[in-house]
């Protein structure tokens, strides 16, 4: 007997009539007893009808269309690889929505230019899109190493403690990929990742003596003792927020931000393998 599963791998073959009479009999018996399998059923029926429109009318799409859907891709294939869960659709039916989308939003903005009487074709301007990505921070000798995926045209900008900006990158098109930074300093220092509305501090070793382990402040004072106590990378995306004095156990980051961070909202993870160095995250549930 089809499942719902099985059946979403034949959304295209029914689509198209191409399916044998028993396969079909078992589909459609699964699309009568499924609401999920219809309704994402019918909003594949729903982009496949969309596409077959466009060999209709003799339209140029827009020249950087094919970049917009290889970073919409890309995005898709990061996300995979970060989250580490399978989708609810198979990666190709995403990434077939998402183009679909794209070009969707392309012609209908090229048509509006052509039938808008009086405005010249070359004013009508196309959204961009705006994929949502993470920043991947990983371990590195002295530091930590940074990547980001290719998801069209952004800004990042890396700030000092005080917030002065020491580097941009502007990035069109493109992806960072193992971007290191590194603190040769005695004591740990803050680096603030800045990317579009998203901050990120990144608490990095120093490489002198161990100071003392009772301290207070705020988190990201937090993130530099721990980073000095611990000899590990601390990396916090939050909001500011100011904390009860605090004591760090050397041998136990994870449990040190636990005690810490009592009766505020945070996830406190410990990333990475434990043969490699490793890397603390602070994060806002």
């Amino acid at each position: 007997m089809m499942n719902a599963h099985k059946a979403r791998e034949y959304f295209s073959a029914h689509y198209e009539g191409s399916l044998d009479r028993g396969l079909r009999e078992s589909f459609e018996r699964v699309l009568r007893s499924d609401a999920q399998i219809q309704a994402e059923y019918k909003a594949f029926c729903g982009t496949m009808d969309q596409l077959s429109q466009f060999g209709l009318s003799d339209v140029e799409p827009p020249s950087d269309l094919h970049d917009r859907i290889m970073a919409r891709l890309d995005l898709n294939a990061w996300e995979q690889k970060q989250q580490k869960r399978v989708p609810t659709f198979a990666w190709w039916k995403t990434a077939l929505v998402a183009a679909a989308v794209i070009a969707v939003a392309a012609f209908g903005a090229i048509r509006a230019g052509q039938e808008a009487p009086g405005t010249p074709t070359e004013a009508t301007v196309v959204p961009q899109m705006s994929p949502r990505a993470s920043l991947d921070v990983k371990p590195a000798t002295n530091g930590v190493a940074l990547s980001y995926p290719r998801v069209g045209n952004r800004v990042v900008s890396i700030r000092d403690a005080e917030g002065q900006e020491q580097e941009r990158i502007e990035l069109v098109n493109q992806a960072i990929e193992d971007k290191l930074l590194t603190n040769e300093g005695a004591s740990a220092a803050i680096v603030e990742i800045v990317i579009e509305d998203a901050h990120t501090w990144i608490a990095l070793p120093g490489q002198g003596e161990i100071p003392p382990a009772i301290g207070q402040g705020d988190i990201r004072q937090l993130a530099l003792d721990i980073a000095n106590q611990c000899r590990i990378p601390v990396v916090y995306q939050g909001a500011e927020l100011s904390l009860n004095p605090w004591t760090i156990d050397s041998s136990d980051a994870h449990r040190s931000a636990e005690g810490a961070l009592t009766n505020h909202n945070l996830k406190i993870e410990l990333r990475g393998d434990r043969s490699e160095p490793r890397i603390l995250w602070i994060l806002e549930n």
